[in-house]
Formats: C-alpha cells, sequence, structure tokens
C-alpha cells in the first residue's frame, strides 16, 4: 500500500500536480481537510505532552489483512455489473467536455473498490451501489483535481446516473 500526500504550505499555491500517467496508478484521492475542534482538542492532548512521538495501537494484523484480501478476490461479479463498469468508462473517454476519459486501470480499479465495498458490507457479490461507491472514489481522483473543474465532474456523475438508469 501507498500513501501519498499534498501539502498546499509553499506560496499557498499549492504543491506540482503529479503527471496523469503517475496518477492513474492510484485507486483513490482522499481529501482529509481540518479536523473538527474536539479533534483539534484531542491532538493537542496526545502530540502536546511529547511532539514528535506517535503512540499509536494497532486495530488489525497484517494476516488479517491478508486474508482479507484473499477473500475480496472471491466476491462475485455479474457480467452486468461489468458491463455497467465498462460503460462509466467509455462515457468518460467520449464525452466531449472530458478532456482526458478513465484508462483500463481505472476500470480495474473501479472493479477493485466495488468488490471492497460489498466485501465491507458483508455480501460476496457486487451490486451497482457498490460500482457507485467505488465511482464517486475514483472520479475525485481521476477527475476532479486542480486541472479538471468541477463542472465536469458534475457531468461525470450526471453521465453515472444516466448509464445506471439504461441498465438497472
Amino acid at each position: 500500500m501507498v500513501i501519498v500526500t499534498q501539502n498546499p504550505v509553499e506560496s499557498q499555491q499549492g504543491t506540482f500536480p503529479f503527471p496523469a500517467a503517475q496518477i492513474d496508478r492510484f485507486l483513490f484521492k482522499l481529501s482529509i481537510g481540518y479536523p473538527s475542534k474536539m479533534e483539534e482538542r484531542i491532538i493537542l492532548q496526545q502530540f502536546g505532552r511529547s511532539p514528535g512521538e506517535l503512540h499509536l495501537q494497532e486495530v488489525v494484523s497484517l494476516e488479517q489483512i491478508e486474508k482479507w484480501s484473499e477473500q475480496v478476490k472471491e466476491v462475485l461479479v455479474h457480467d452486468d455489473i461489468l458491463t455497467y463498469i465498462i460503460q462509466i468508462v467509455h462515457s468518460t473517454r467520449n464525452h466531449p467536455y472530458i478532456e482526458l476519459g478513465l484508462s483500463s486501470r481505472a476500470s480495474l480499479a473501479l472493479l477493485q473498490a466495488a468488490k471492497a465495498n460489498a466485501f465491507i458490507n458483508s455480501r460476496m457479490f457486487v451490486t451497482p451501489k457498490d460500482t457507485d461507491r467505488g465511482a464517486s472514489g475514483i472520479r475525485n481522483k481521476r477527475l476532479h483535481d486542480e486541472r479538471v473543474s468541477s463542472e465536469k465532474a458534475a457531468l461525470f456523475m450526471k453521465n453515472l446516473e444516466i448509464i445506471k438508469k439504461k441498465f438497472f
């Protein structure tokens, strides 16, 4: 697992964007934002005593993560879901307002995200809702960054709704 951070602190203009080929290798883009007041209090209480020291507790073992990873591979995906994923991806490639559509790597990421969502929800099969949740995260990373306007990301979500109505 690789986690990358971008902290726009230099000159308050942000960080240099990753090239598209590098962005394509990450599954999701998550924006954490600022902590709440309560979270800020916890940060001050925990790190104010001993700055720079981390006191982490293991919440899950590496063996358990590996086991879950293997179980996710067994989640069933109906052919209609595969067609749905293909339609989502191809709609971005052929849309006049989206400059760079989703890649084949993005379709694989969407499939994996949908399977993982099903597994987290105690199911061994993927539903359209699992796919939609994955599509939202993929959209954030691949279509809704500094180089692509929020209008284009909204178009993607509108296309997703149109495609869903055709299939389900």
